[in-house]
């Protein structure tokens, strides 16, 4: 890794996200002694961040006190961010031996980033606390060291900053900014495509990922990428080969595993994904998502007592997870254990009120257990925060339609929000709801045209047997000029 040589302070003052302004002038600082790059982790917080700096610096000793004006490289490792440069301002002591601890303020004022380098005061100070002087603060003079690569380095923080404000046009502008500078930038390439896939440009994002692959051939995170760019494409065959990849250069990262079990979850792959995120939990047996996911594929498995068991593990770990009690009601719906499944479709809502999946999955429970105007309430609060849900339009239809409660039943309502479902989405199941809707308002010859239509539709689809036997059952009722009556769908 590269060492810097004797350097003069440098101040680079970045305007905007456009421009990238440095001039050169003379400067009374003391030169900055001879070190090398460092290796830096950094967890961000609100407003400031706490780094560890693991320093190299030559005859470090307790109680230097040195002003970091600089800028780290940290590359050939995994993990997100690991291949790039990072850079800072702050004032820090020797503390230890080895290495630094020390708080900065990293957010720019008016997009505004100063970057400087390292200087060793050469002094000792008894008090590590006292008060920096104005002896300390910033000039505007400096000397301009190395203008291509802290121009890039500029490049890729604001673009970051940038991708943290979600204002993904600036982001990329930024990291292009980056790239033009230094071609070779693994880091900025796969910034500006983890902000082309934020902003839904998947193809310019696989073009950027595969950039990073061809600098870094072994950068495992780059094909992780790259397949949940194809995983939110729908290609999961080919985000599938990519998450493999991943795990091929690095088998012990967790969420490779867990990424390629959502995308063989996907494709109905259900016991390919369970392995996958049991080894997610095998690895991290804190991962509450994984628990989560693979309660999914049990459930489609037709497991509700491991799903349910699944679900109760992942709340243990994140007991705020509104999706985890939405998952465990309806594993408890399956086992038919209504009151436990009301109780967390209750929950979940307290926590994301305005989930309509789970206004409609508490409607359908209330129907179950007769309780018909909560279920339209329910219907109708679903359907209020997603205007395009097919299905509540449908459940209500069937519930208007079918029920044995004279009070619930509205056949002209039910037609209408059945035609309205398979306006949106024309199911076969949609379609056997508006033949019970047709039954109900006695346009039996309608209902059993279109009862006939949903039989040889399913038929075609190879459906089970017992299924089209139900739905025949349906048919020779209206045949027979009766509507057709449950209590519960």
């Amino acid at each position: 890794m590269k060492s810097l040589k004797t350097v003069t302070v440098i101040i680079i003052i970045v305007a905007s996200y456009v421009a990238f302004l440095s001039t050169g002038f003379s400067s009374s600082f003391i030169q900055v002694k001879s070190y090398d790059l460092f290796s830096i982790h950094s967890r961000e917080y609100p407003s400031q961040l706490w780094m560890n700096l693991d320093a190299t610096i030559t005859e470090v000793r307790r109680g230097d006190r040195y002003s970091l004006y600089s800028i780290s490289e940290r590359e050939g490792t995994q993990g997100a961010g690991a291949i790039g440069r990072f850079f800072f301002c702050s004032t820090i002591y020797a503390s230890k031996q080895r290495g630094f601890r020390y708080f900065v303020n990293s957010e720019p004022v008016d997009d505004h980033i100063m970057i400087v380098y390292l200087k060793n005061e050469d002094e000792d100070i008894s008090d590590l606390h006292e008060t920096i002087g104005e002896e300390y603060l910033f000039h505007e003079q400096a000397v301009q060291v190395e203008t291509g690569v802290l121009n890039n380095l500029c490049g890729i923080f604001l673009g970051d900053v940038y991708l943290r404000k979600k204002e993904y046009v600036e982001a990329v502008a930024n990291y292009s900014n980056a790239i033009d500078l230094d071609p070779k930038s693994a880091r900025a390439c796969g910034q500006r495509g983890l902000a082309y896939m934020l902003s839904g440009q998947y193809e310019s994002a696989i073009i950027d990922y595969n950039m990073v692959i061809e600098l870094a051939p072994e950068y495992s995170m780059a094909y992780n990428n790259k397949g949940w760019v194809y995983r939110l494409m729908g290609q999961h065959e080919l985000a599938i080969t990519n998450f493999s990849k991943a795990i091929a250069l690095d088998p012990e990262n967790e969420r490779f595993y867990y990424n390629r079990g959502s995308s063989y979850q996907q494709l109905s792959q259900y016991d390919t994904a369970i392995a996958d995120y049991s080894k997610t939990i095998e690895i991290d047996p804190n991962h509450a998502w994984a628990y989560t996911s693979r309660c999914e594929s049990y459930r489609k498995k037709k497991l509700p007592e491991r799903a349910i068991a699944d679900c109760t593990r992942s709340l243990e770990i994140n007991p705020t997870d509104a999706k985890t009690y939405l998952l465990r009601g309806m594993a408890y719906s399956d086992k038919s254990k209504y009151a436990n499944a009301i109780n967390d479709y209750k929950k979940s809502l307290e926590l994301d009120p305005e989930n309509s999946t789970t206004h409609l999955s508490l409607g359908i429970v209330y129907s179950k257990t007769s309780e018909y105007d909560k279920a339209i309430d329910e219907y109708d609060s679903a359907l209020d925060d997603n205007p395009m849900l097919a299905v509540a339009y449908n459940q209500k239809a069937w519930l208007l339609s079918t029920c044995e409660d004279d009070r619930v039943r509205d056949g002209l309502m039910a037609v209408k929000l059945a035609r309205k479902a398979l306006e949106i989405s024309p199911l076969p199941a949609y379609l056997n709801t508006l033949a019970a809707a047709y039954a109900e308002v006695g346009r039996f010859k309608d209902a059993i045209f279109t009862q006939k239509r949903v039989i040889d539709l399913l038929d075609k689809e190879s459906n089970s047997k017992e299924q089209i036997t139900e739905l025949i059952k349906r048919l020779e009722s209206y045949q027979n000029n009766k509507p057709w009556r449950v209590i519960s769908r």
